[in-house]
């Protein structure tokens, strides 16, 4: 029997093709996360927790002495409201995620001190996060069909989703979070509505609404989905029939939003039973700030942005292209103005950041309306233009398992990154770059002085590790919070070294203190550049008469073999 390769999609071939490269390369080239629910998921998993295991859910008077508030108060997804606490998280991921907690919890052993946290429950959450993933790529093929785009284009684009953005990294680190699910619910609700333009039939609207609905408790901000209809209406004489459609008669859109209020049920049911109220603001003092956007930091900020950390992302810029060409002029300015609002919506949310994630992960549920547009220039560009494109995608691919390599093994500064540094570690992935940037704060100013010794310049004609400073301080030891090494060097990019320090109470002959770091980590400005350099290591040593011994080991190479002025200080806060 001949395979039409076109008609892959309706078996969802391509689509677990490309859920087996992820896995391939999860396995091979990405650090494994050694818990699957972590950070924020652990805030949507403790839905189900709280349901199904501890039965706490009610906690309209919870007392402070309680068993249920010492073990909500740990958590920093829970605030206190009114009398009791609730989760400032939605529950449609959990929702979603419900019958993958149901396996994991069949296959616990022990069913009487079951916590939620066993390793069923771990992998069964990364299990859920690749089925939406595989139905989330699933609706986008079907959704991009329905705007008449090539086969080839569309793969292009789910490849270019999953391995060369912010998502690849959600599913897997992040994969019990909510943004796997909410670009689900929305490719979802891109393919019904599209057919419901196209087709009018009231049945796909109704599949809409389910959609919307759960885009709702999954997120609520992404509401914002609705900005985009005109966009996937197509043209203007399309999108006023659809709307018109609805109302005749008016009972058929009571049904829509009946189907959304009932898929919204779960999460008033939730609150209420949390706070005895049915809507409730969950999330505190956390808000909008519409008069301080961070719209430039979004895309294009080093610290983290869209298109710095998902840079073909951007190429969704050049599909205006093709709607241009094809004088589509209601469908570019539609989807310009959506994505701008939507942008400037994100932006001013009180951390623009979003916490210490990978890239802008607030986008990744949009990704099938930022993405179309890059499916439409490379329905734009043809054929020979899409082999180029996968050149590119391939370099993009490259690049961001790279920059995730990094970023978990803290090469990348993920809280207070700049153009300099990222420049300074672009691609370099050796354990000697590993936590360069994740240095205690390095005011020495703001530090006081208790003790200093200056060691001059040290000469190491060998490789290997050797003594270059000892002293005995016969006075003992001051309180100290921080042990500082300096010295000038030119700090040679390419050397290997590490630098040792180590302190001993010599009344006891016990140890009680020893780090070390790369030679690299002292340096404060470039690599390769003359200057004086130092390094912070923290400590907290109680104050002692005893005699203490002080000692520096330089494990030298051929390209590092001598430090000039090196001084060894103990110092606390002022």
């Amino acid at each position: 029997m001949k395979i039409n390769p076109n008609s892959l999609y309706k078996y969802g071939i391509l689509e677990f093709l490309l859920i087996f490269l992820f896995v391939f390369m999860g396995n091979n080239y990405y650090p494994r996360p050694e818990k699957r629910i972590l950070a924020d998921g652990e805030g949507y998993h403790d839905y189900l927790k709280s349901s199904f295991i501890f039965h706490d859910l009610d906690r309209k008077d919870l007392k402070k002495d309680s068993e249920v508030y010492e073990r909500l108060q740990k958590y920093g997804f829970y605030l206190e409201y009114k009398e009791g606490m609730v989760n400032k998280y939605t529950c449609g991921t959990a929702v979603l995620q419900l019958p993958f907690f149901w396996m994991a919890y069949l296959e616990v052993n022990d069913q009487e001190k079951i916590t939620g946290e066993e390793e069923p429950f771990q992998y069964w959450a990364f299990y859920a996060g690749l089925f939406y993933a595989f139905f989330g790529l699933l609706f986008l093929r079907l959704a991009f069909l329905q705007f008449n785009l090539q086969p080839l284009s569309i793969v292009i684009v789910q490849a270019a989703i999953l391995l060369a953005t912010s998502y690849t990294h959600e599913l897997n680190y992040g994969v019990s979070g909510s943004h796997i699910y909410s670009f689900f619910a929305i490719s979802a609700f891109l393919y019904f509505s599209r057919r419901y333009f196209k087709e009018q039939k009231i049945r796909l609207f109704y599949f809409a609404c389910l959609a919307l609905g759960f885009i709702l408790i999954i997120r609520q901000i992404n509401i914002l989905v609705l900005l985009f209809l005109p966009v996937i209406a197509g043209d203007w004489k399309t999108l006023k029939m659809g709307m018109l459609r609805l109302f005749k008669p008016l009972s058929q859109f009571v049904i829509g939003l009946g189907i959304i209020f009932l898929v919204g049920l779960f999460q008033v049911y939730f609150w209420y039973q949390q706070t005895g109220d049915p809507i409730v603001y969950s999330y505190g003092s956390e808000k909008f700030f519409f008069s301080y956007p961070h719209i430039s930091e979004m895309l294009f900020s080093y610290r983290r942005s869209l298109f710095v950390y998902a840079p073909i992302s951007i190429v969704s810029f050049l599909g205006s292209f093709h709607l241009m060409h094809q004088k589509k002029y209601f469908q570019l300015i539609s989807w310009w103005v959506g994505f701008l609002v939507l942008t400037y919506v994100f932006s001013c949310w009180w951390d623009w950041t979003y916490g210490a994630s990978y890239g802008q992960r607030v986008f990744i549920d949009f990704y099938p309306i930022l993405f179309l547009m890059i499916a439409f220039y490379l329905k734009f560009i043809g054929k020979l233009g899409q082999i180029v494109f996968i050149g590119l995608l391939t370099w993009a691919v490259f690049l961001n398992t790279t920059q995730i390599y990094q970023w978990k093994k803290y090469i990348i500064d993920f809280h207070f990154n700049t153009e300099e540094k990222y420049d300074k570690v672009f691609l370099k992935t050796d354990k000697k770059y590993e936590g360069l940037f994740f240095q205690l704060p390095d005011k020495l100013n703001d530090l006081q002085t208790t003790k200093e010794f200056k060691a001059g310049s040290i000469e190491l004609n060998e490789s290997g590790e050797q003594l270059a400073f000892e002293i005995v301080d016969s006075t003992g030891l001051d309180y100290t919070q921080f042990i500082c090494l300096e010295f000038e060097s030119d700090f040679p990019e390419s050397s290997d070294a590490e630098i040792t320090v180590a302190m001993e109470d010599l009344a006891t002959s016990q140890p009680i203190f020893w780090a070390k770091k790369p030679m690299i980590h002292f340096a404060k400005k470039s690599f390769d550049e003359q200057h004086k350099g130092y390094y912070l290591f923290g400590c907290d040593l109680a104050p002692t008469d005893h005699p203490i011994l002080y000692r520096v080991f330089i494990h030298a190479d051929a390209d590092f073999h001598s430090a000039k002025n090196l001084e060894l200080k103990t110092m606390k806060k002022q």
